[in-house]
Parts: C-alpha cells; sequence; structure tokens
C-alpha cells in the first residue's frame, strides 16, 4: 500500500483497519498479522475510518466526499453517504450502533442512519473545517469541533 492516512482499531481489538493514499482499505488480523480483507473503496485517499460498537460495520470517509459504510467480514459495501461538498475529515458511529455521524471540510456536520446510509439530518453553524464529531457516551447529544475554535453541541431530539 501507498502512504496509510487513516486507522481504526476495532471496539473487539481482533481487527485494524488502514485507509491508505491508494485509495485502499485493508482490513487486518491483529493477532495473526496478516491481511483478511481488502475492500474496493474510494475515488480518493481515505481520509478517516472507525468501526462500528459491534465492529461488524467499517465507515469511511475520503476526500471524494463520499461516506461508505462497509460490512467487516465480506468487504462489502452496505451504504453509500453521499452529500458532502469536500473532503469527508471525520467519521463516528453513536454508542448503540444505529447512526454515523461525518464532519466535513464544508463545515457540516450529517448525522446518518447507520443501516441505510439515509441522511437524518445536517448540522450547520460551524465556519471552518470539522476535525472531530462525537457522539456523548449516553448518545444523546453530539458534538462537534472546527477550526473556526468553536465547539458545538447539539441534544438528539433536535436532530429527529
Amino acid at each position: 500500500t501507498d502512504t496509510i492516512c487513516a486507522l481504526a482499531f476495532s471496539p473487539d481489538s481482533s481487527l485494524l483497519a488502514s485507509g491508505s493514499h491508494d485509495r485502499s482499505i485493508i482490513m487486518w488480523n491483529v493477532f495473526a498479522g496478516e491481511k483478511t480483507v481488502a475492500f474496493d473503496s474510494h475515488d480518493g485517499f481515505i481520509d478517516t475510518l472507525a468501526f462500528s460498537p459491534d465492529s461488524k460495520k467499517l465507515a469511511s470517509g475520503s476526500v471524494d466526499f463520499i461516506v461508505r459504510i462497509w460490512h467487516v467480514e465480506s468487504g462489502r459495501q452496505q451504504s453509500l453517504c453521499k452529500a458532502h461538498n469536500a473532503l469527508v475529515m471525520v467519521v463516528t458511529f453513536s454508542p448503540d450502533g444505529t447512526q454515523l455521524a461525518s464532519g466535513s471540510a464544508d463545515c457540516d456536520t450529517r448525522v446518518w442512519d447507520a443501516e441505510t446510509g439515509v441522511e437524518i439530518c445536517v448540522l450547520k453553524g460551524h465556519q471552518g473545517v470539522l476535525y472531530s464529531v462525537q457522539f456523548w457516551p449516553d448518545g444523546r447529544r453530539l458534538s462537534a469541533a472546527s477550526d473556526d475554535g468553536i465547539k458545538r453541541g447539539l441534544a438528539r431530539p433536535a436532530w429527529r
């Protein structure tokens, strides 16, 4: 592979996903040190990766402006989330694994249904690139941080 741009460990600690400049996503068995599956990936380099809490899904974000959700075991794409207008900087699953949030250089945070890839909402308000998006441990709130120097939070009922 080319330059590795993103890494994510599965919550069960058995897998490591790597995303590269050459657009590849490779799943590694941590204990055996072997490649288990390579994903037919994005049209641009991989910028961010995140596992679902049950380790069964992997989300990826890329400079192609797209978020993809993959089945870890098969390496097949489950969902395509296409709405950002700039490179995707961060993806993260909700604690219960039902939703996925993404942050982008377009200054927006988007929340997706993690099963279908359907956009639930777009959260606006930042004036800079989003570098971090996190669900709170209770899953009822979401915080986003941007290079505009502002951290914003939103409660889940506001985006339903």
